[in-house]
Parts: structure tokens; sequence; C-alpha cells
């Protein structure tokens, strides 16, 4: 390095305003990093205006660059009945008796979400599947006692919160039952 370039890089670091440590005051004040969301849930059922099932979720969950999910599962595993003929029997010549035997079916609900910053707000990314057994006689149905019939509800959606609000994100009506099933998802940020 020649005595030129020596005295024109002096000139230009003297010159320079110091660069402040991290944490040092004075620093560029750093951006505001939240990581945690509280998210309620709450899956609602309605006969008119009648709330005859409510179930709530509350769930927290992190907001960061690799798309974490958080998951709830939560249910019961319901009991059918199914019938079948025992084939040892079928070579006599008298009707084989019938054997009754059980498969199961999860029955709950399944939650599956995901969180995005958009500026000071969030993106959700939503999957919600409730899911009960129909304990009411709907007309035409092949339902009974032995034969349960399932009512399942799914919706994937991406409602956009700020801390502090409150959503009805889907209301839809059941086209068996005439049941409403009503979605609210309200989100808090944790500092």
């Amino acid at each position: 390095m020649n005595s030129a370039t020596r005295c024109l890089l002096a000139a230009t670091l003297l010159a320079a305003p110091p660069v402040p440590a991290v944490g040092e005051e004075g620093s560029a004040p750093e951006r505001e990093r939240i990581d945690s969301l509280r998210l309620q849930i709450v899956v609602a059922r309605f006969r008119g205006e009648e709330r005859i099932a409510s179930s709530p979720y509350s769930m927290l969950m992190s907001v960061d660059d690799e798309g974490s999910r958080s998951l709830v599962r939560m249910g019961v595993e319901v009991p059918v009945p199914t019938t079948r003929v025992n084939p040892s029997s079928a070579a006599s010549d008298a009707e084989p008796p019938p054997m009754q035997s059980f498969s199961y079916r999860n029955v709950g609900t399944d939650i599956d979400c995901r969180a995005v910053r958009v500026g000071d707000r969030f993106r959700l990314h939503l999957t919600v599947e409730h899911s009960t057994v129909l304990n009411e006689t709907v007309e035409g149905s092949p339902g009974t006692s032995l034969a349960p019939l399932f009512n399942t509800f799914r919706v994937s959606l991406n409602p956009i919160l700020g801390d502090g609000e409150t959503a009805t994100v889907v209301a839809s009506t059941d086209p068996v039952t005439g049941q409403v099933v009503r979605v609210e998802v309200a989100l808090s940020v944790l500092r």
C-alpha cells in the first residue's frame, strides 16, 4: 500500500462516525420481536339462537421464520359395531351365526395452526376439524343406537388478526341437522 492510499484510508476512517456496540446507548433501536401468541379458539354449535354446545381451546404458539406449527388433538375413540359371518361355520348346512365386532372412529377436535407476521398483525394458517356423534334421529337416515351417525365439520382458512382482536372466522349451517357451527378466534400477543 503506497503512502497516498494510506492517507486516504486514514482520512476515511477518521471522518466516519463511530459504530456503537450492540446494547450501547445510542445504538439503533432493535425491532421489537414477538416470539409468542396465545390463541383462544371456540367451536360452538347453535340451534337457532340457542347455544347447544361450546368447545373452547387455548394454545400458545411461536411466530418464527421457520413456520412452526402448533397442534391440538382432543378426542375419544368411539366403537362402531360391525357384523360378519364366521367362515368356519359356513360349511355346515345351518345358516352361520353372525359375529359382532367393533371398529373405532376418532371423535373430537383437531386444530393445526401456524402464524406469520404481517406488519403489526398476524396471518393465521388455521385448520379445524370437529366431529361429534349425532345423538338425534335424522329423518331418512339409517342411524340407530347400534349404528351411530357422525357429524363432521372441517375448515381451513387464513384470517389476519392483531393483538387483542377476536373474530368469528366461519359460521356454517349443517345440511342434515340445521345446526349452525361457528368458529371464533381470539389472538393475544405475549410480551
